[in-house]
């Protein structure tokens, strides 16, 4: 039987809860990228799996009737989020589709952006942000040619070229040894505006950072006024790896900042391999501990990075305009005098 989307959401309306709605009507195929277009309006807010897989529910309860499965990547227009039961003590809220209620830790908030490519770049280089759900890098400008790397949505890219294929389509080159032969689709990226890099607070010298591991929260404070809160997530304590990726307790300052720069550090095992992390605020230089936006997960109020401060990317980025030094959209990066730039205090 098939039907299409308009006749799905009426059928889902006279009776989502129904345990036999899932399995007797089934689901409908998964969406490609080519299809997004065609199937979300710009400014549509969508939602994608980052885990293997992750159950879709008649309600936002994990006992509620099955409906079936969203797989790795899969996209979906999500209609509003509601407080519900989680799987996890720290998390209640699942997002609603037409088809059913997704654990919202397992899925990455997305606000559907396509662009229009930009005809020249001012200066010679650019910063990207990923605004669609994902962006398929590949070895040259045109769609045949091998995938390199998936993008996520809100990770950060320098671009120094625009380029257009044969059928008219604009390709940016990312502009960095570490992705070096790498194009991707420009209307999937949205150029970064200098002016979102303005200073927040510029006039205080008073501040610092306070990252509270029990509570999974970090807390900005202007001559010692709380002025920003943020849920996080630090490092996760790993007994089997000797606690290794604990978030270390202790007073530091800003050491470094980037605009976006890929962090990689452990082995294919044990180890992380991420593009494009974005506004990464580094607090501990030895080993790159940083407060930093996040497009692999949704789950905040736990422990469960490598290390560093996992923050959702419009906190990363407040963090990164607030804090000292100061950074200049060329060349992106910035490294403060001793004895360093903002004072950062992880508590247990």
């Amino acid at each position: 039987m098939k039907i299409n989307r308009r006749d799905f959401l009426k059928l889902s309306g006279l009776g989502l809860t129904s345990a036999w709605i899932g399995p007797r009507l089934g689901l409908p195929r998964r969406l490609q990228p080519d299809e997004w277009s065609q199937t979300f309006a710009p400014g549509a807010h969508l939602g994608r799996v980052t885990i293997a897989r992750t159950a879709l529910h008649a309600r936002p309860t994990p006992d509620s009737p099955q409906l079936g499965w969203k797989y790795l990547d899969e996209v979906s227009e999500v209609l509003r989020e509601v407080v519900g039961k989680g799987t996890q003590y720290q998390n209640h809220v699942w997002m609603e589709t037409s088809q059913g209620f997704l654990y919202a830790p397992d899925v990455q908030p997305i606000l559907y952006r396509p662009n229009p490519p930009v005809e020249a770049i001012a200066g010679g280089r650019m910063w990207v942000e990923v605004s669609v759900p994902y962006a398929d890098g590949r070895a040259k400008p045109r769609a045949e040619a091998a995938l390199r790397e998936r993008l996520y949505y809100a990770s950060i890219y320098p671009v120094s070229e625009v380029i257009q294929d044969e059928r008219g389509t604009a390709w940016y080159h990312l502009d960095e040894e570490k992705y070096t032969g790498l194009y991707v689709p420009a209307e999937a990226m949205r150029p970064i505006a200098p002016d979102e890099l303005t200073p927040i607070s510029a006039e205080v010298e008073d501040k610092k950072i306070v990252v509270d591991l029990g509570r999974q929260s970090l807390s900005a404070f202007e001559n010692s006024v709380e002025v920003f809160h943020a849920r996080i997530a630090s490092g996760a304590k790993l007994e089997s790896e000797g606690g290794k990726w604990t978030t270390p307790p202790g007073t530091y300052r800003v050491q470094r900042k980037w605009i976006g720069v890929r962090m990689a550090a452990g082995d294919a095992v044990s180890g992380y391999d991420l593009p494009g992390v974005g506004w990464a605020t580094i607090f501990i230089s030895s080993n790159g501990v940083a407060i930093h936006s996040t497009y692999w997960h949704n789950d905040y109020g736990i422990p469960k990075s490598h290390g560093c401060v996992n923050a959702r990317p419009d906190d990363a980025k407040w963090v990164f305009r607030w804090t000292l030094p100061q950074v200049s959209y060329l060349p992106g990066e910035a490294v403060p005098e001793l004895p360093g730039g903002t004072s950062v205090i992880v508590k247990e």
